[in-house]
Order: structure tokens, then sequence, then C-alpha cells
């Protein structure tokens, strides 16, 4: 299976008309965040992952997330490890447990492994969007997106909204002679 990532900017400021896509804040043009809702039933507060296209990871801060309160819960390794993001060395356990982009039925992937850190992180969490995406392959595997592809709207103005949709490679108003696809 081949995890596509598209990259495009748009001519006009979008707006979310496909059931697949969610909204992110820009910082600066740097980080683009967005809110994620763990666990089943899914805790009330929501967390902010930074939405990290250079990394197939996904990582929770343990302070952000309480295993307890899910009864989908399941600890996918009895032992503390280490993980590394870029030049990031957290350490933590791998769990299993649902995951929500949105409050909707195909932004959640169920039984989903993710790393919970007990290291000091900037953000809640950090969800992996590379090629080969553990999250996109999940939500494509589950049959919830068309193809295990994710496109990005990205815009330069932090008062605009940027937007990344799952399983598709283009938004309606994007110029797509701009995008780039990695393999």
């Amino acid at each position: 299976m081949v995890c596509m990532v598209a990259v495009g900017r748009a001519k006009e400021s979008s707006s979310a008309q496909s059931s697949n896509i969610i909204e992110m804040s820009a910082n600066k043009n740097f980080a683009y965040t967005g809110p994620a809702f763990l666990g089943t039933p899914i805790q009330s507060n929501s967390t902010t992952f930074l939405f990290d296209t250079a990394s197939n990871k996904t990582v929770m801060n343990r302070d952000h997330y309480d295993s307890a309160l899910s009864s989908t819960y399941q600890n996918a390794s009895e032992n503390t490890t280490q993980l590394t993001i870029g030049n990031l060395t957290l350490n933590g356990s791998m769990v299993k447990d649902t995951v929500c982009l949105a409050d909707a039925a195909w932004a959640c992937a169920s039984s989903f492994e993710f790393f919970v850190s007990t290291s000091q992180m900037k953000f809640d969490g950090y969800l992996g969007l590379a090629p080969k995406s553990s999250f996109v392959s999940a939500l494509y595997k589950q049959g919830k997106i068309r193809e295990p592809i994710v496109s990005f709207n990205y815009n330069r103005d932090d008062l605009q909204r940027s937007l990344v949709m799952f399983g598709e490679n283009s938004f309606s108003d994007t110029d797509n002679t701009n995008y780039k696809y990695d393999t």
C-alpha cells in the first residue's frame, strides 16, 4: 500500500465542503495543529495534536490521556521503551485505543496503536501524517476513507483556515499544479 501526501496552496480561502476535512490552526505558518479525542467513550477534553508531516508516528502525552476512562484501551506493550522523532527522544509505552480527529465516525481509528509518552512534550500529542502514516493506514484499512492519501491546504495567513483532507488528493478550489506527491 502506498500513502501519498499532497501539499497544495489554495487560490482562495477554502470551505470545508467534504465530510473528510479537518480544520487546522496555524501557528506563524510554522506548525499546524488540530483537536484529537481519545478513548471510548471519547474523553471530553480534546487534546491539541501537532500534524507532523515528517513522521508516521502518533504520540500522546500521558498528562492528556487517561486510559482508565476508556473501555477500548489495550496495553500493546508491557515494557517501557524509547521513541525518537527527529531529535526528540521520548520515554513511554505503546497502547491501543480509539483516536478521533473530529466528532464523526469517519475520523476515528479504532484499536489504533500509539505511543504514550511520560516525557515532557511541547504539544499534547503528535499525529504523524507522513507517507505510510499508521493513522492514515488505519482509517483506510477500516474503510473510513477511499484512498490512503492526505491532502493539505496551508494558508499563509494565521487568520485564514488551513485544512487537511483524508482519502482524496485535492481541494475543489486548489491549483493542482502546485501538488507534490511523496510515495
